[in-house]
């Protein structure tokens, strides 16, 4: 039987299961997602295929991939799920929609606007459940590209094929560090921060920026310490274990109670440029709301340069 033949109608759950296997590539991540076991979405998408008459998965003992049909296949899925969206927000409202909405955040992000976001999304669509990844960006668009995300809050810029993105704006960043460290000047330069470690975030593009500004004045540039948590650099830098450049949102709390001050510097403050991202393509009504409130969440919480 044709995919687009109408003389049947298809069985939702079954669909269901396929679209999450097909997002996950793994029946076992589609059953946690689903709340059921794995033998029954296995089943479920084995019946699927015997109704379409078409293979849609080539499945190993590890894995499994879509097949041309099962391209083809989720393409009308998505589609269906996104105009059943529509159809619940325009008989009732954007308030009636259900469904999970499944967000990546950046931990910049996750410890500034991040919270503000989620009591707009609880205010606007109070019966969406949200799941949500904190991560670095390029894991995040990985994530966005296999489809186990919707949206992407991550550093710009995004350069993947098929992936499309919208700035939200600059999260400057401020050299900072423990009061009890004893800088030896008031202004940051380049031969008083080669003298003592700096506490970076895993795989920022930041730490050769700093190094080229410490190597133009002569000096050899300190040990850096890489760690892929703000939280952890965050104490690190409270209990003197290196300086580093840190989101001031991030740390009203810390500056306030004064475990963390300002260094003032005369180079080698880089901006984060944030983006919000999704794959090019139609979106359901859940995400298109998400997108809109995080651009506005964003535009309210902007930082100047």
């Amino acid at each position: 039987m044709s995919i687009d033949s109408p003389s049947r109608s298809i069985d939702l759950k079954r669909l269901a299961a396929f679209v999450e296997v097909a997002r996950l590539g793994s029946f076992r991540a589609a059953a946690q997602r689903l709340n059921a076991t794995q033998p029954a979405v296995s089943g479920r998408v084995a019946q699927l295929e015997r109704e379409l008459g078409v293979r849609l998965l080539d499945r190993t003992s590890r894995s499994c991939r879509l097949t041309p049909g099962g391209r083809r296949a989720l393409a009308h899925a998505e589609r269906m799920f996104a105009v059943a969206s529509e159809l619940r927000a325009s008989a009732g409202g954007v308030d009636s929609l259900t469904g999970t909405l499944r967000i990546g955040a950046v931990d910049t992000v996750a410890m500034t606007w991040l919270p503000e976001l989620l009591m707009e999304i609880e205010r606007r669509m109070p019966k969406v459940a949200v799941e949500l990844d904190v991560d670095l960006s390029t894991s995040l668009i990985e994530q966005l590209r296999s489809r186990s995300i919707g949206l992407a809050i991550v550093v710009s810029p995004v350069e993947m094929a098929g992936v499309r993105s919208w700035p939200l704006g600059p999260m400057g960043l401020r050299w900072m560090a423990s009061p009890e460290l004893r800088l030896p000047a008031p202004v940051l330069t380049p031969r008083s921060l080669a003298e003592f470690p700096i506490v970076v975030h895993r795989g920022s593009r930041h730490a050769s920026i700093v190094q080229a500004w410490i190597r133009r004045s002569g000096r050899v540039p300190p040990r850096f310490s890489a760690c892929n948590s703000l939280a952890t650099i965050v104490r690190l830098t409270q209990v003197g274990a290196g300086i580093a450049l840190l989101p001031a949102p991030a740390v009203r709390d810390e500056i306030r109670a004064g475990s963390l001050v300002f260094v003032p510097s005369r180079g080698a403050t880089p901006v984060n440029e944030l983006a919000l991202a999704c794959m090019e393509g139609e979106i359901d009504i859940v995400q298109r709301t998400a997108l809109r409130l995080a651009r506005a969440v964003a535009a309210r919480r902007r930082q100047p340069r």
